[in-house]
């Protein structure tokens, strides 16, 4: 048997998620294939939007959207994290003096806040990194987890191939994409 988990990160990894699963529908009729091959997803991204739009995941009037456990919306952090960034060695690694200083500005402290991205590399790594960091249930790291050991177990197969897909020109996806493998290792490791 073989399973697959296909990580979309961002705008563009749901959007490559969407297409493929229009496409085995297409292909196969549905999107369970054979007894031979599992697929797995999980849809991370910043814009809580995309994350509810089912309507997109259409393929001539069937559903092939995602369940909500497969989708992490990380969502925006508040001002106190940047205040204390001490108290998230997480976070605290990759964020300088001068990117406290500019991510407290109002205007790009409020597209923080909301949760998007905004086509900027950094803040969607600051989310994912606040979400690990804050989320132990419904964050990234513990679906990863959950997705892993269930299609572990529930085929009968230890392996598992990863596909991430996302855009890497800037926005959510090319900010979390590092942190992303660095998650899945660190996960896969110990198993």
């Amino acid at each position: 048997m073989a399973n697959h988990l296909l990580i979309g990160l961002g705008g563009t990894g749901g959007k490559i998620l969407r297409a493929m699963r229009k496409r085995i529908y297409e292909e196969f009729g549905s999107n369970e294939l054979t007894d031979k091959t599992h697929l797995g997803y999980i849809y991370v991204d910043s814009d809580e939007r995309d994350l509810k739009d089912d309507a997109s995941w259409n393929y001539m009037g069937n559903d092939v959207s995602l369940s909500p456990s497969e989708k992490v919306n990380i969502h925006g952090i508040g001002g106190g994290i940047l205040s204390n960034l001490n108290a998230y060695p997480g976070i605290r690694s990759f964020i300088t003096e001068d990117d406290r200083k500019l991510m407290q500005d109002d205007q790009v402290s409020a597209i923080i806040d909301a949760g998007i991205g905004g086509q900027r590399r950094r803040f969607g790594r600051i989310l994912l990194a606040n979400n690990i960091t804050n989320d132990p249930i419904n964050g990234f790291s513990a679906v990863l987890r959950d997705r892993i050991i269930g299609m572990t177990h529930a085929h009968g197969e230890g392996r598992i191939t990863f596909h991430i897909c996302a855009g890497l020109a800037g926005g959510t996806g090319s900010g979390s994409v590092v942190d992303a493998v660095s998650q899945l290792h660190k996960i896969i490791s110990p198993m």
